[in-house]
């Protein structure tokens, strides 16, 4: 057993039934929330020393444990707001003669002095928790294993510490609160230090992702296995050999990952059937941060050999990092019929109209300094896709033609209008449509064509919107392929009637 002088103890995985602690009277109210940071840096680390790894807009603080194959990332490290600055860092790694080691540096920025409670700064303003499947546990959730930050501010002697017999630092004893203040004069920086410790009694070091539930601002822990920081199960499309996604430099596919694989695409299930929610985790297991959009996802298609983009056409531009160690969240819900509800809060969305076969999602990020394509299979069990001209629609056939009039033609709406003619064509260079495409835009013009494309030539009117879509900005002819068929698509018609 050990004792030293520290100003206060962040616990480390610990036993469910402990509490968060709880503010000082008087606590500044004060809100601090993650800062930005413009900068792209990674260190590889040494022999266990702790080092920085700096996103385009983060960073996180990563140490490898010399106590056991773990290691272990702290992110966000910088948070701010109302005149407070925090910044955190791993100072030195856990070793047989002492934890691993952390600051936290707490600025006033103010040009007034200010007090501030203890309990109340990042990370220590609440439980660092993980449910079973080392993923942060939701609000009021008791987790089998918690971070409980325990403070000793004013103790002589520090925390009390031991390694327990697998090796890692651990509490010996529960500590107070840390309900005291700390005293700032103008500008003025201070910097605590603090151990990284299991609960008393725990054993072990368990791998997952531990968040706080403050109100001051979240912060992680991530854990990870040094030596096998990849999936910790197979995919039940292990053996399946499938092309890379268009416009890659290459795929990393899930079902490829092997138990050293540091970044990977993890589905909940693979297979599902027709109406189903399939979930998935974009996992960084390595010091490297990864940078892209937050808002994009692309869902494909394997028809023959190649894959087909069904989803989304559409993407919102937006940037975000995903730190070391941190995880980003997809949610697909599919349904053979029309689009189904779903009350989804991660990047994705519902997509209906879609015929059973093997799907790919691909994720919207890479790491920042190459870029990898980072996705996962999934199996879609559904009827064929039958493609159902739009309601409302109407059809006049004529001996040379048949003419379908989609509701928005001459509606009264003042919008512009356009012709369209589809007529077979041969040694045509053509792109294959499938019946997945034709009910989203940029091919939503052939959802009224395709039903009557045995009558060719078909005749659409409809919005100039829609055709625009389809056949490009100044372009008037396209050619495409359906269902083993060629045909050519040209703005404008002659006689209509």
């Amino acid at each position: 057993m050990h004792r030293r002088r520290f100003l206060a103890l962040l616990g480390g995985a610990a036993a469910a039934g402990c509490s968060s602690p709880e503010a000082g009277v008087g606590t500044d109210q004060r809100t601090l929330t993650p800062v930005d940071v413009p900068a792209t840096e990674t260190t590889t680390p040494g022999s266990g020393e702790p080092i920085l790894s700096r996103g385009r807009f983060g960073e996180a603080s990563i140490v490898n444990l010399r106590t056991g194959p773990r290691t272990v990332s702290l992110f966000p490290v910088r948070f701010g707001g109302d005149g407070l600055q925090v910044e955190l860092r791993f100072t030195t790694t856990a070793t047989f003669t002492h934890p691993a080691r952390l600051t936290a540096t707490v600025s006033n920025t103010d040009p007034a002095p200010t007090t501030v409670s203890r309990a109340a700064l990042p990370p220590f303003d609440g439980v660092l928790a993980a449910d079973g499947e080392g993923r942060p546990a939701p609000s009021g959730a008791t987790p089998p294993r918690q971070l409980v930050p325990v403070t000793a501010f004013d103790s002589e002697d520090g925390p009390a510490y031991e390694r327990g017999s697998a090796g890692y630092w651990r509490a010996t004893a529960s500590q107070p609160s840390a309900d005291t203040t700390l005293e700032l004069d103008a500008e003025e920086s201070r910097t605590l230090e603090y151990v990284l410790l299991g609960a008393p009694d725990s054993e072990g070091f368990s791998v997952g992702q531990y968040a706080t539930d403050g109100p001051r601002g979240s912060l992680s822990l991530a854990v990870w296995d040094t030596g096998a920081p990849g999936p910790r199960r197979e995919s039940r499309f292990t053996d399946r050999a499938v092309p890379d996604l268009p416009n890659t430099d290459g795929t990393d596919w899930f079902h490829e990952a092997t138990s050293r694989t540091g970044i990977f695409l993890r589905p909940t299930i693979e297979r599902g059937s027709s109406p189903a929610t399939f979930r998935f985790t974009l996992v960084d297991h390595t010091i490297d941060p990864l940078g892209g959009n937050p808002e994009e996802w692309k869902l494909y298609k394997l028809v023959d050999g190649k894959w087909y983009r069904v989803a989304p056409w559409t993407i919102e531009l937006a940037a975000g990092p995903i730190a070391p160690g941190e995880t980003f969240d997809y949610v697909v819900a599919a349904a053979h019929g029309p689009a189904p509800e779903c009350d989804c809060t991660d990047t994705g969305g519902v997509v209906g109209r879609l015929g059973g076969g093997l799907y790919a999602l691909e994720a919207g990020y890479s790491r920042v300094r190459t870029s990898e394509t980072y996705a996962a299979l999934l199996r879609f069990d559904a009827p064929d896709l039958r493609v159902e001209p739009t309601e409302g629609a109407t059809v006049e056939r004529h001996e040379d033609r048949t003419v379908v009039t989609r509701p928005e033609w001459n509606d009264g709406s003042g919008e512009p209008t356009a012709t369209m003619t589809v007529t077979r064509a041969r040694d045509l260079l053509a792109r294959r449509v499938l019946p997945e495409q034709v009910y989203r835009r940029p091919y939503a013009a052939l959802r009224d064509v395709v039903p009557y494309l045995a009558e060719t030539p078909v005749v659409l009117r409809t919005g100039e919107e829609l055709v625009r879509d389809f056949l490009g900005r100044g372009v008037s002819r396209r050619g495409f392929s359906y269902e083993g068929e060629t045909y050519v698509a040209v703005e404008g018609t002659g006689e209509t009637t």
